[in-house]
């Protein structure tokens, strides 16, 4: 999946819609105010940045793949948050205290991540 950094435009937007198709990828070759901010091979669902510039990334599970569903992107890597933990919920753990079964992330006007877990 390849995402790009568009300036002046609504970036959480227009990253979460970007696909790595060729369409996609010769739009942004043709396109200077368009470059590269990163490439990843996880499926995701949603892209959320924050007004002071952290990258939250929801990652597609419904594949059953397993890993952390919420990370944060920082130094070039895929950080769980808050933790592993929350992003570990198996049969018989706290819902409270554990992500289950995350459908939506975006920042408020409070500039926090908010996430909308759909807790089945």
């Amino acid at each position: 999946m390849r995402f790009s950094q568009i300036p002046n435009i609504a970036t959480s937007l227009l990253l979460a819609t970007t696909h790595s198709t060729t369409t996609a990828a010769q739009q942004c070759s043709t396109d200077s105010r368009v470059k590269d901010a990163f490439t990843t091979e996880t499926p995701i669902n949603g892209v959320s940045t924050t007004p002071d510039g952290r990258l939250f990334l929801l990652y597609a599970r419904v594949d059953g793949s397993t890993g952390p569903a919420v990370v944060e992107w920082k130094n070039d890597t895929a950080v769980p948050y808050p933790n592993l933990e929350w992003n570990s919920y198996k049969n018989g753990s706290d819902p409270a205290t554990h992500f289950v079964r995350i459908n939506s992330q975006r920042i408020g006007p409070d500039g926090q991540l908010w996430i909308v877990d759909v807790g089945s």
